[in-house]
């Protein structure tokens, strides 16, 4: 699909924080495609905000699926210290980085907590994590455990699939 709007990268760069009605459904919308391609035993492994675009409808779509992997087809990890070089380090889950560890969809559950909290706040997360109500002090504090269990840096930890983070969020 040939795509003429804008990505959120683009979105926040122009705008700032995304207002709350439209970050709601924007990622509810785009946790739900991520359900979807986890269910087909699709990994994206690249969630980032220039790849959320819109269509000319207002439907959300995750593109880029140039790091995917099938799960179903066999081990997901990353194989070589070539493919973990295109990976946006801000957005990628910790174990993305271990070459000894098999990715699941968790890792994708950890990059739409940072993409969220990155939308709703203008500012991605990092060092210390920091409630996304105290750093946009207009959010709802519900999101502060939400985004919190989804970028938790163990896995086991992370929403079990992003219905349960939809859910939530």
């Amino acid at each position: 699909e040939l795509m003429r709007g804008v990505s959120l990268h683009e979105l926040v760069a122009l705008h700032g924080p995304v207002k709350y009605e439209m970050a709601c459904d924007m990622f509810l919308q785009v946790a739900r495609g991520l359900h979807a391609a986890h269910k087909l035993g699709i990994i994206h492994r690249d969630v980032k905000p220039e790849n959320i675009m819109w269509n000319s409808e207002g439907v959300v779509k995750l593109t880029d699926f140039g790091l995917a992997r099938a799960t179903r087809s066999g081990p997901s990890h990353l194989r070589n210290e070539q493919e973990a070089r295109f990976l946006t380090e801000e957005y990628a889950a910790p174990e993305m980085f271990d070459l000894n560890v098999e990715i699941d969809h968790r890792a994708d559950i950890f990059a739409v907590g940072v993409l969220a909290y990155e939308g709703l706040t203008g500012k991605r997360p990092s060092g210390e994590y920091r409630p996304p109500s105290e750093a946009q002090p207009s959010l709802r504090e519900r999101f502060d455990l939400v985004l919190a269990k989804a970028m938790q840096h163990d896995r086991d930890k992370r929403y079990n699939d992003c219905a349960e983070f939809k859910r939530d969020f």
